[in-house]
């Protein structure tokens, strides 16, 4: 029978069995976790979850800049952390939102990440983890005017991150430090 004879409402009843079923398909996809088959994507599990987060210049570390909340969670069949953030200033005037991946390359032995800001801003950068001081060090590819970041995450104390990021131009003179608490938040 051709389907514009299938009654209406059969039609709909049968469009929402497929949606409902294509959902529990799509959620039993979703890992919970870093994909098992590469031991070095565990490391990034120390990001995962969703935090409390404040950000403030190097020079005055109390006063925030920035606040709001960041999100992590495994994408891609557990290969990639994806990270979102919503960060606005204490009195209103300035919000960004951020985007970052994170993974680990087998091929380069190295962990990598990219950040994409609603700025218009974007980076990628490499990653060396130190488990004596569960420290993430992560360096960018220069950009255009051959800035590099430099950006570290601490993680020795359960449920919190201080993070620094720290951007030099050519020269090596500092253009800009930014420091931060991330607070892990109970799900």
């Amino acid at each position: 029978m051709p389907f514009r004879f299938v009654p209406r409402g059969f039609r709909i009843c049968s469009f929402f069995a497929v949606l409902i079923c294509l959902a529990g398909v799509e959620a039993a996809d979703v890992p919970q976790g870093p994909s098992k088959d590469i031991p070095e994507l565990q490391i990034l599990n120390c990001y995962a979850g969703t935090w409390e987060v404040i950000a403030a210049n190097q020079n005055a570390p109390n006063t925030p800049i920035l606040k709001g909340k960041a999100t992590s969670k495994w994408v891609l069949d557990g290969r990639f952390l994806e990270q979102t953030a919503a960060l606005q200033a204490p009195d209103g005037s300035n919000s960004i939102k951020v985007t970052t991946l994170l993974t680990y390359d087998v091929e380069k032995k190295t962990y990598r990440s990219w950040n994409f800001v609603s700025n218009g801003h974007a980076t990628e950068s490499v990653g060396k983890w130190d488990a004596a001081t569960q420290t993430m060090t992560s360096v960018s590819i220069p950009n255009a005017k051959g800035h590099i970041m430099t950006t570290t995450g601490n993680f020795d104390e359960a449920g919190i991150e201080k993070w620094k990021m720290s951007v030099v131009d050519q020269s090596g003179k500092i253009v800009r430090q930014i420091v931060g608490k991330n607070s892990r938040q109970r799900e």
